[in-house]
């Protein structure tokens, strides 16, 4: 933009300010009117997509793969994982079935619901499904321990219970091959959890199995498909909040052995959005108190801060207006755009404001200050608007859409910005003018500070330090990394999170797990074969696998065990027993451990606390720890009985709601391949990938579409850097030649390699959302070089006092605002969000130092530093 276009934008400017001067009042009402439009547009026409699927482009080729998979198998996705947890499997399992049973009954808020991991046909076949060693030592345990079983059978008491582990001591039990040493660990363990107030349940299922029960925590599972209503503000919190009523009840119950916590793809984006938009609410506002604190710290006026909030807020309603009728939904991005608006809007104002205030103090009236600062500031304001514009929208293009809409809203903001400040703003201060200041005799005097002085005087070594430091960046910006996993940007902290990190890679509900559509049986199972030849493929998965093999073998051990076992016993068969007894067979299994030099440490304790105690607390505890030891017999026994029942069956024999789930209605198989390592580690994620993919290259399922997301946004990171670069250097080439334009960018590289450098000491990898950092720096960081070239081609301060003049001032107090703005949101408890401001915060401090500071050194000093006292 040559001098003579820029004092013709200038006066356009100044006319117009000139009208608006004399109408305050219309001009106010129209933008009053105007903002209540953009809010009521807001409130009835701005909706929340919590889909992050929707974030980039469906024409993407992964994209289309996926939403086929998807189709196929529509009860396997955006689903809610229930995950009942409990220090017995017994428990743990009732209370699984007991769920599922209440949940199915919920079919107006769930279109399927099953159990991966259970079910009454994996319950029945249960034990085929063992490989034959293990079935062969379950057995043997068994017929081991059928005595006991049936004594327990017909009389499940403590006093049967502590006599036959007494028997059980004896030399010739052990020689038969009894060991009652796990059931007699656990009865110490039931008296300790009592004598210290603890819960505790001997598992007789790990027992029957020769379990030792080392896992503290057993889990099942359930897999619930709920509708999603995607025009709600949270599309699953009718499903999750029904659920989660299910699920306290259930807890309730269960005195305090159950523990039930929801995960899964549906609860993630549940908890997510609350997160995002909880934080949104928040950082606006937070972010509005700290604009204020620095716009008194710039402008020192009641009045101008008055008109500075006013203007913004409008600004604020009339952008959210028209991202209501340009975008209608805001994603898990762009519902940062108000705080974007806050930090960049109020920069406008600033500029504006400062140098009105500098032409009051030079005794101008206001009238003739307003005009003068339009004229002075307007034509830079114009500039600025379009370069952070076209780092907002140069995103708009790319196959990321959850940034590009986030760039639309936010490059419309900017001309929102710039028109509120150039029509909004000086009509308040028509309103509210400063008073006007008396003449000063003399020339202007500028303040110099001796750091700035030695600045002045440093040109040259500030040139080579900024050498040195871009071959600095150079070296370690190679080490930037991008973070694949969408988990690693959320609350840690919340329910759905927390259980997903701690699950893992399971086998039951396998997270992270890669889907592969085949046409048919045969090749899938081709396919499956040469997957468990991969070494960071922990298990792959097929409908086959559900079918038993050896079935003829395992038949014949499962015969052998008798059909008896675990039977009801006839209707008040079961003798009742007191107190008394109860505390006599605790004191012959004392007699009997003294007597064979066991470990009496506990059963010892016990007898002396119950000799202690009065009745009725001798009674509690007797029956607590009755409890503790027997609680879960007669439910082992119940699944055992029926997977004695097992019969031999053929895949055409499984369940359809099975089949279902591994055969979609137009008859694809489904093959799932399970990880070996954490897969929310981007280097594991791309190995499991890569190496799946050359055996299946049409592989699909989460981390093929992490991957590929990823991907896709690193691609649409350059187009945009590249298209912002190239376009904002055709802008600064209009200031006033091509070297200048080049002088005023290389400081903003240097801002933008430093950032990438912090990234990479400060651990802030690179990820789906603080991705728009770079290129909106760009927008945002050329807009102090503008303002700070406009002011040295004024002519009216010399070299050494510009960096004290009302343009420098607001070049800082905007960065101030900028980083206010941005700093809250690196204190969101949404990572990615907090990322994001971290970064554009680092960046912002980055551009301001090179702008004040390199900019300077790289400029020729203006021709003309005579002052003058014009406007």
């Amino acid at each position: 933009m040559t001098r003579r276009a820029r004092e013709q934008l200038g006066r356009l400017l100044e006319r117009w300010t000139a009208v608006v001067a004399r109408r305050p009042t219309l001009v106010l009402l129209v933008a009053v009117l105007a903002g209540a439009l953009g809010l009521w547009a807001a409130v009835n026409g701005l909706g929340l997509n919590t889909d992050t699927a929707e974030m980039l482009s469906a024409e993407l080729p992964f994209r289309k793969a996926w939403d086929r998979y998807a189709h196929a198998f529509p009860q396997l996705n955006d689903t809610v994982i229930v995950v009942v947890e409990s220090s017995t499997p017994e428990i743990a399992d009732d209370t699984a079935d007991a769920l599922l049973a209440e949940l199915a009954r919920r079919d107006d808020l769930l279109d399927d619901v099953h159990r991966p991991d259970g079910g009454a046909f994996l319950r029945r076949h249960g034990l085929m499904l063992l490989n034959v060693e293990d079935l062969q030592r379950l057995a043997g345990g068994i017929t081991r321990g059928q005595s006991m079983i049936d004594r327990l059978h017909a009389d499940p008491s403590l006093p049967v219970l502590l006599d036959l582990l007494a028997a059980g001591l004896a030399p010739e039990a052990r020689d038969r091959g009894l060991d009652v040493g796990p059931i007699l660990a656990g009865f110490d363990a039931a008296v300790k959890a009592r004598l210290t107030g603890r819960t505790y349940l001997l598992s007789w299922q790990e027992l029957l199995a020769g379990d030792p029960g080392t896992d503290p925590v057993h889990r099942r599972f359930i897999v619930a498909k709920p509708r999603l209503d995607y025009d709600r503000l949270f599309p699953a919190e009718e499903t999750l909040d029904a659920i989660r009523v299910i699920v306290r009840d259930t807890e309730t119950r269960t005195d305090d052995l159950v523990r039930v916590h929801l995960t899964g793809p549906a609860a993630l984006a549940h908890d997510e959005m609350t997160t995002v938009s909880r934080g949104a609410l928040r950082t606006t506002l937070l972010a509005l108190a700290m604009v204020g604190l620095v716009l008194w710290a710039a402008l020192r006026s009641v009045r101008l801060i008055i008109a500075t909030l006013v203007t913004l807020v409008i600004g604020l309603l009339i952008t959210a207006g028209i991202a209501a009728v340009t975008v209608g939904r805001l994603n898990m991005i762009s519902v940062a755009f108000a705080v974007l608006y806050v930090g960049l809007g109020v920069d406008y104002a600033i500029h504006l404001c400062l140098r009105y205030r500098e032409l009051i103090e030079r005794g101008h009236r206001s009238f003739t200050a307003l005009r003068g600062s339009v004229h002075n500031i307007g034509p830079a304001l114009a500039l600025c608007a379009v370069s952070t514009a076209i780092g907002f929208f140069s995103f708009t293009p790319t196959s990321f859409r959850g940034v590009s809409e986030l760039g639309l809203i936010a490059g419309l903001g900017m001309f929102v910005s710039l028109a509120v400040t150039l029509t909004v703003l000086p009509a308040l201060l028509a309103l509210l003018p400063l008073p006007r200041r008396p003449v000063p005799e003399g020339p202007p005097r500028h303040r110099t500070l001796p750091l700035l002085n030695a600045l002045d005087r440093g040109r040259v070594p500030i040139r080579w330090a900024a050498l040195v430091i871009a071959i600095a960046c150079a070296a370690v910006l190679p080490g930037a990394t991008f973070d694949y996993s969408p988990i690693n940007l959320q609350d840690p902290d919340v329910e759905s999170v927390a259980v997903l990190r701690a699950l893992g890679a399971s086998d039951r509900v396998a997270p992270s797990s890669i889907a592969i559509v085949e046409p048919d049986a045969e090749t899938a199972r081709r396919r499956a074969v040469r997957l468990r030849t991969l070494p960071l493929v922990r298990r792959v998965v097929t409908l086959d696998d559900y079918v038993a093999t050896d079935q003829p073998r395992k038949l014949e051990i499962i015969r052998s065990l008798d059909p008896r076992l675990g039977a009801a016993p006839p209707d008040g068969a079961t003798p009742i027993h007191t107190d008394l007894e109860r505390r006599d067979a605790v004191e012959r299994l004392d007699a009997t451990l003294a007597a064979t030099g066991g470990d009496r440490t506990l059963v010892s304790a016990l007898l002396r606390h119950l000799d202690g105690a009065d009745e009725p607390e001798r009674a509690s505890v007797l029956a607590d720890i009755e409890r503790s030891m027997l609680a879960t017999f007669s439910i082992a026994m119940s699944r055992l009985r029926d997977a004695l029942g097992a019969e031999a069956y053929t895949i055409d024999d499984l369940p359809a709601e099975l089949r279902a789930r591994w055969i979609s209605a137009d008859g694809v198989h489904r093959v799932e391949v399970i990880p070996t390592a954490d897969v929310t580690d981007s280097a594991n994620l791309r190995a499991f990938v890569s190496e799946v993919r050359v055996v299946a290259p049409h592989a699909t399922g989460e981390p093929v579409v992490l991957l590929e997301a990823g991907e896709a946004v690193i691609r649409a990171f350059v187009q945009a850097f590249v298209g912002a670069l190239v376009a904002i250097a055709i802008l600064l080439t209009l200031l006033r030649n091509l070297r200048e334009a080049l002088l005023v960018l290389c400081p903003l590289l240097l801002a933008g390699a430093l950032t990438g450098a912090a990234s990479v000491v400060l651990d802030i990898p690179f990820n789906f959302a603080n991705v728009i950092a770079l290129p909106l720096l760009l927008g945002i960081g050329v807009d102090s070089g503008i303002h700070i070239v406009q002011r040295m081609h004024g002519g009216a301060e010399p070299p050494e006092a510009l960096l004290h003049t009302s343009t420098a001032r607001a070049v800082v107090y905007s960065a101030f605002t900028t980083i206010m703005s941005f700093g809250n949101l690196a204190f969101t408890a949404h990572r990615g969000t907090a990322s994001m401001g971290q970064l554009l915060t680092l960046g912002i401090v980055f551009t301001l130092l090179t702008t004040l500071i390199m900019l300077p050194a790289f400029l020729p000093a203006p021709r003309s530093p005579t002052a003058t006292n014009a406007p």
